[in-house]
């Protein structure tokens, strides 16, 4: 329920920073370049064996800590785009900028502490000894050179954020479309 929020005031938002960035059009170019892998993104065998309830624990415990590296790097990431926000906007879009984003941060960090309980329910490591798979360290890094780059807006800082955002939801539906047995194991990730 939480995710489905945030996830809706995320597409909400994102779609009007990406009008305003159409000119950059950093979120249209990640997606175009990445468009055959999110249009395989479906057929997966882990978002199979996640809607069908036959993905091994071990595997989804692993999806837990790197979604929970993502959504800490996502939380990082729009504290630094809020600090962005005014560069070039008037008072009161400033204020809404900000605002908008730290909304979106206060949910991402709830989320945080929702992995927290799906990591002990699960077995997922998020402790020191947490170890980033190769995909992790890429995209969380891209996201941090991006919203640490001074010459960055905001609404770039986002743009980098939409693909991942898109497919995540657009994957999310597509199983909730598909239909979620109640014997599922990940039903209530998948909700």
């Amino acid at each position: 329920q939480s995710q489905l929020k945030t996830m809706r005031a995320v597409q909400r938002w994102s779609l009007a920073l990406l009008l305003k960035t159409a000119a950059a059009g950093l979120a249209s170019e990640l997606w175009r370049e990445n468009s055959a892998t999110a249009q395989q993104s479906p057929w997966d065998p882990f978002v199979l064996g996640l809607g069908a309830g036959t993905l091994k624990k071990e595997t989804f415990a692993t999806y837990v800590a790197q979604d929970a590296a993502f959504l800490k790097s996502f939380a990082d990431a729009y504290k630094r785009a809020e600090r962005k926000c005014g560069e070039e906007e008037a008072p009161p879009l400033q204020a809404r900028c900000r605002g908008d984003l730290r909304e979106l941060r206060d949910a991402v960090e709830e989320e945080l502490k929702l992995h927290s309980g799906y990591a002990k329910k699960w077995g997922a490591d998020l402790g020191k000894d947490f170890k980033p798979l190769k995909a992790t360290i890429d995209y969380t890094s891209f996201l941090e050179k991006i919203s640490r780059d001074p010459t960055a807006s905001a609404a770039e800082v986002v743009a980098a954020m939409v693909p991942c955002m898109t497919l995540y939801a657009i994957l999310g539906k597509r199983l909730e479309k598909a239909g979620i047995e109640d014997d599922n194991p990940y039903r209530e990730w998948v909700e």
